[in-house]
């Protein structure tokens, strides 16, 4: 068997491809098929085959460079597959260029033989090349720490509300109805509202809406999407994740909704719970939504119940050029504080990388990288592993939270207090889908 060396580097005649031509997209598409259809999913793999075709061939944002594939050069066979979606996300009032790794697979002859690590060398490249913020993933749990990615920001809060904790009745002012085209304008402004109360948040495009709606997707989970109407008006969205999709086979599972009353709400949970016992599902329903979110508030005063939140995986490809892309963002964080007008350097060592942040007169001035082997040990530096300093950045935790779990975060005194204000613990949310 022909595998890449210790450097992820592909041997003989093996090479790593993106799409060229429509027979590459008819195989890619065949192979994803295949090995999300295997044993018992036929039918998922060709709901993954659809939704691949769609970001292939329709998706906005796509080109065939985020198409990644391993293939034998003899006999053209596709052996691993990996493709990224580029994503629009708001770091306060910051634009972030964000990619999120989908459909990573290998076929089972050529899997544990380091082609998805060859895979990943090649898109780390293309990160860095095409200036990413941030790069995310949802996946096999540990496996993408191997190449320095971290848990960090919700990708799924769930709330599980059975049927009968739902009260009967009927709020004759609450309609509705499934949603057309024609209301995606108004969607897309319930969206933004709903998404005003969170710090680091999806943008969706009205192309997106568009995407999504057309073809009945977002992300694998092919979706039926509603409006609410209160006297006539509209007033509020949800998704429902459409059968046959796995996730759906069970439950009825609601996978998006926009901000709602409480009656709103209420009726909301009726309508899934009427879908759901026509449709002979267990006699619960599960919502997808943050904790904040009126619709779960609702189904917690209710009743409903939290199982423990599932995070994304991230890694930021250039933490300097992170910083300094969000460099408008601490300095208000410094003028609205104690910090006002500081004049200071900080230095944070990352181990690999040190990073001073030199402040004069409240103003972030210079962002620079030294070398950590040089550390004299100062009160004045930080310590944070990398891993660490990513939850920190995108205000997952507090450095107060990252201090209790690891041991190689080190930080005292007035440093502590000022690493609080640049980076607090924040709320972040990100609506299904791309």
């Amino acid at each position: 068997m022909i595998n890449p060396d210790v450097k992820g580097r592909l041997l003989d005649n093996l090479r790593i491809c993106t799409i060229r031509d429509h027979n590459d997209v008819e195989r890619i598409i065949r192979f994803n098929e295949v090995i999300w259809g295997e044993e018992e999913n036929k039918e998922y793999g060709k709901i993954v085959g659809n939704m691949v075709r769609g970001l292939i061939t329709q998706h906005p944002y796509t080109s065939f460079n985020d198409f990644l594939f391993i293939e034998n050069g003899e006999t053209g066979e596709v052996l691993s597959f990996l493709c990224s979606v580029p994503l629009k996300w708001k770091y306060g009032s910051i634009n972030l260029k964000v990619s999120i790794i989908e459909c990573v697979g290998t076929l089972k002859p050529f899997r544990r033989k380091g082609f998805i690590k060859a895979l990943m060398k090649k898109y780390d490249e293309q990160l860095k090349e095409e200036g990413y913020d941030l790069s995310i993933v949802w996946g096999i749990p540990y496996f993408y720490r191997q190449f320095g990615y971290e848990y960090a920001l919700p990708y799924r809060e769930e709330c599980i509300l059975r049927f009968d904790q739902i009260p009967d009745g009927k709020c004759s002012d609450v309609n509705i109805r499934p949603m057309t085209i024609k209301d995606i304008p108004y969607a897309s402004r319930l969206l933004n509202l709903s998404l005003e109360k969170y710090f680091v948040h999806t943008v969706r495009e009205e192309c997106i809406w568009l995407y999504q709606e057309k073809r009945r997707m977002s992300t694998e989970h092919p979706i039926e999407s509603f409006i609410v109407e209160s006297k006539g008006a509209i007033s509020g969205y949800f998704r429902l994740v459409k059968d046959p999709h796995p996730l759906a086979s069970k439950n009825i599972c609601i996978l998006e909704a926009s901000d709602l009353t409480y009656d709103e709400a209420l009726e909301v949970l009726r309508y899934a719970k009427s879908l759901g016992e026509a449709r002979n599902k267990i006699p619960a329903i599960r919502i997808f939504l943050p904790t904040n979110s009126p619709l779960t508030e609702v189904a917690k005063f209710l009743g409903g119940q939290f199982s423990t939140p599932i995070k994304y995986l991230i890694k930021i490809p250039d933490v300097i050029r992170f910083l300094t892309k969000i460099k408008p963002v601490l300095e208000e964080r410094i003028e609205q504080s104690v910090f006002r007008g500081l004049t200071t350097t900080l230095k944070i060592n990352l181990f690999k990388l040190g990073v001073k942040l030199c402040f004069a007169d409240g103003i972030l001035k210079n962002i620079e990288p030294y070398d950590p082997l040089n550390d004299d040990g100062h009160v004045d530096t930080a310590k944070i592993n990398p891993s660490a300093f990513y939850r920190l950045l995108v205000g997952d935790s507090s450095i107060e939270e990252i201090s209790a779990c690891y041991p190689d975060v080190v930080a005292y005194g007035k440093i502590r207090h000022l690493l609080s204000v640049l980076f607090p613990k924040t709320i972040s949310y990100f609506p299904s889908g791309y």
